[in-house]
């Protein structure tokens, strides 16, 4: 179960392992608050504990201390995105049907998760090595993306250029987008989400 995942309702939590997860996914969504609210740097353990409803050596339990609980979840937010964009993935949709796909539930998922959106800088400070080890961990989570570009450049539709420069190229640029959307710095319609979508496209696409 990851941050996002359905929590029952208290009477609903029967046995031990419900309630210990219950405190593992209060305490990760009380750390996603604060992370998005206070930065990095900007809140301890002890306010966690609070916010989450727990006692402070509750933590102690879950995680080893303030780093580990970042970077767990920051792999439980990777899995959460990963899931949210393959939602209506269909195989045999053809590659720019995919890829908006992709895209579009992304989209969405930013807009349902401000927070998490809001958190993403964030995470870029936590050790180069864990963030290594952590986007290598999350290659199988979007395997079908991987295999879409794979399939591009044998077709000759995609540039040549490895997975994660074809990401930075497109998909990532949705991120910015969403992040100065979600801060007001400016507004994204429909109109224009489609519009950008289509751009990002044709930015990885073999003008040959």
């Amino acid at each position: 179960m990851n941050v996002h995942s359905f929590i029952p309702p208290p009477m609903a939590i029967t046995s031990l392992e419900d309630r210990q997860q219950h405190k593992r996914v209060q305490i990760l969504k009380a750390t996603r608050k604060l992370l998005a609210e206070r930065g990095f740097h900007g809140f301890s353990i002890k306010q966690v504990a609070a916010l989450a409803g727990v006692a402070t050596g509750t933590v102690y339990l879950y995680f080893r201390d303030r780093q580990d609980l970042i970077e767990q979840l920051h792999m439980a937010v990777i899995e959460d995105i990963a899931a949210a964009a393959f939602t209506h993935w269909d195989p045999n949709a053809s590659s720019a049907r995919r890829y908006f796909s992709v895209c579009e539930q992304m989209w969405q998922y930013c807009m349902d998760h401000p927070d998490t959106l809001l958190c993403k800088g964030q995470f870029d400070q936590l050790p180069p090595a864990v963030l290594r080890t952590q986007y290598e961990e999350a290659q199988s989570l979007f395997l079908p993306l991987a295999d879409l570009f794979t399939e591009g450049r044998r077709r000759g539709e995609l540039i040549d250029l490895p997975d994660h420069a074809l990401f930075s190229l497109s998909i990532d640029t949705l991120w910015q987008l969403a992040r100065r959307h979600m801060l007001d710095i400016v507004h994204v319609d429909e109109v224009m989400l489609k519009q950008v979508i289509e751009a990002s496209w044709r930015s990885i696409q073999n003008p040959g």
